[in-house]
């Protein structure tokens, strides 16, 4: 399975493996935001470590119309974190973060789930 959502205390894991496309991380958001203890507040971690994002910049635009046009309202109090240790894929979640830049949701990029999940929790 490319993707498995788990929940923890105060935030969501998205754990991805293998080739992730523009569909399977819309379709990835699209079921996080329809569970049923998915609260406005919640913070989520992107984890693409052991994942290759099959995704161009044009793509990454594609997402960001979608998580921002979804009828799930978010907070301005949560976070996203991504991780990945790939630079072109750095660069490509960049690119998402400009996107959303009117979205209320605060982004970060990290190298490690440690560093992740200290800054979620933080």
């Amino acid at each position: 399975m490319p993707v498995k959502i788990n929940k923890c205390l105060n935030y969501y894991i998205l754990d991805f493996t293998g080739q992730i496309s523009k569909s399977l991380i819309s379709q990835a958001y699209l079921d996080l935001i329809k569970r049923s203890d998915f609260d406005i507040d919640i913070h989520t971690i992107w984890d693409f470590q052991d994942a290759f994002l099959d995704i161009s910049i044009a793509e990454f635009r594609q997402i960001a119309e979608i998580v921002t046009s979804s009828d799930a309202p978010r907070s301005n109090q949560s976070r996203s974190a991504f991780i990945t240790m790939e630079s072109a894929d750095k660069i490509s979640l960049e690119s998402y973060i400009t996107f959303t830049a009117h979205y209320p949701v605060e982004f970060k990029i990290f190298d490690s789930f440690d560093d992740a999940e200290t800054w979620i929790s933080g």
